[in-house]
């Protein structure tokens, strides 16, 4: 009979990959484990690095993700800025546009 282990993460403000891989193989996950699992995502020439660190009297792993090849970075490309609608080209007044606003954000 095997024992079922259950893990849960509270991220509440969200968690760093890097840190996230660091605890579980802190936690007992095998590197060569974490290794595989790198390997079948067809990312070449990724690897993994994990160190013992302690930072404020508290001893974890530090797991920091190497790029062995040299790659080309991919770049988005760059777009112009959307436009705004201002109250010239809606054809309302400034003062009223604002005065609305106002209104409409005004604490109760």
């Amino acid at each position: 009979m095997s024992a079922e282990r259950i893990l849960y993460l509270d991220c509440f403000s969200g968690a760093a990959g890097d840190m996230l891989l660091g605890a579980c193989v802190d936690a007992g996950l095998p590197l060569d484990a974490l290794r595989e699992a790198i390997a079948s995502l067809g990312l070449p020439g990724v690897d993994v690095h994990v160190e013992r660190v302690r930072r404020a009297g508290i001893e974890a792993a530090r797991l920091t993700v190497i790029e062995v090849q040299g790659r080309r970075r991919r770049r988005l490309p760059r777009r112009p800025a959307p436009r705004r609608t201002t109250a010239r080209r809606t054809g309302i007044s400034r003062t009223s546009c604002r005065s609305s606003i106002a209104r409409r954000w005004r604490p109760a």
